[in-house]
């Protein structure tokens, strides 16, 4: 089977970090347009532009986010990783997260990267996050270490072992971790990435689509990774999917860049009815009907 990796090898920050370059050689992706060109497309949408998918970093204070996201007129949702490898690890520092994304007008979430990482954190204290973010990129091993496939080097053997396994853990997570967003849905290691439509068949797409569907899980459009593609968009909003944007960004240049997002909703034809925001949203945030 494919090759296995602890978790402890190579953190996510720094793939995120690290990986833009060799993703865009691999899928042949242009340069992001600034925000100033992406700002003057002027998209006829009849929901706010957003980024559900920002990320706190060395590079990116959650108050410095907060700015951008007031300067572009943009909703933005801060998400920061839970458990021991990361910053949220006690009540307290989740106390403390949600109290400074609050203070810089953003949405409070979370990306749990792990199951059941409920119980390490207060019932209550958890009902004043606004939305859960999460995805399946760390696919869990026999021996409790995690198989890391968001890694730019992750070798696949058996693809259609690896698939199978794959849609598997995604169902587990949509039907048992009570999230708000399925996040890179429809993701592929590079490796896989000259099988995409074929791994990603209807079948396959079908069964996640319905999944979430059935429990009420918005599927995230992904800047950063480019996917899903507009065929697995058009059949998810045939079957009353709703999506979110993201751009899995920590860097204030990334953030709530999203030419790819908008690029598949009009191609798509997302409109409000489509998209899933969370409820409580700062005042300043208005439909565009520009």
């Amino acid at each position: 089977m494919a090759e296995q990796r602890s978790q402890n090898e190579w953190s996510r920050r720094r793939f995120v970090q690290r990986a833009a370059i060799g993703w865009a050689s691999v899928h042949a992706v242009g340069l992001v347009p600034s925000a100033r060109a992406q700002a003057s497309e002027k998209p006829k949408l009849d929901f706010p532009l957003f980024d559900l998918h920002v990320h706190p970093s060395t590079r990116l204070s959650i108050a410095r986010a907060g700015e951008i996201a007031k300067t572009r007129k943009m909703l933005f949702g801060m998400v920061e990783h839970v458990g021991p490898r990361y910053r949220i690890k006690t009540n307290e520092d989740l106390k403390q997260y949600i109290d400074a994304v609050r203070k810089a007008g953003m949405v409070v979430g979370l990306q749990p990267t792990f199951p059941n990482w409920r119980k390490r954190f207060d019932k209550d204290l958890l009902k004043q996050v606004d939305y859960i973010l999460m995805d399946a990129l760390e696919i869990p091993n026999p021996d409790g270490s995690r198989w890391l496939i968001w890694r730019s080097d992750t070798k696949v053997d058996d693809k259609e072992a690896f698939m199978g396994r794959y849609l598997d853990f995604y169902l587990q997570i949509i039907a048992t971790e009570d999230i708000d967003v399925l996040a890179a849905t429809a993701y592929l290691p590079p490796c896989l990435a000259k099988d995409y439509d074929q791994l990603w068949n209807e079948k396959r797409m079908r069964t996640l689509i319905n999944a979430a569907v059935k429990n009420k899980v918005a599927l995230e459009i992904t800047q950063h990774f480019q996917r899903p593609t507009a065929r697995f968009v058009r059949m998810a909003k045939a079957a009353g999917a709703k999506f979110t944007f993201g751009t899995n960004s920590r860097t204030e240049q990334g953030v709530g860049t999203i030419p790819y997002c908008l690029k598949l909703a009009h191609e798509c034809g997302l409109t409000a009815k489509d998209i899933w925001l969370p409820k409580f949203r700062p005042p300043r945030i208005q439909p565009r009907n520009t």
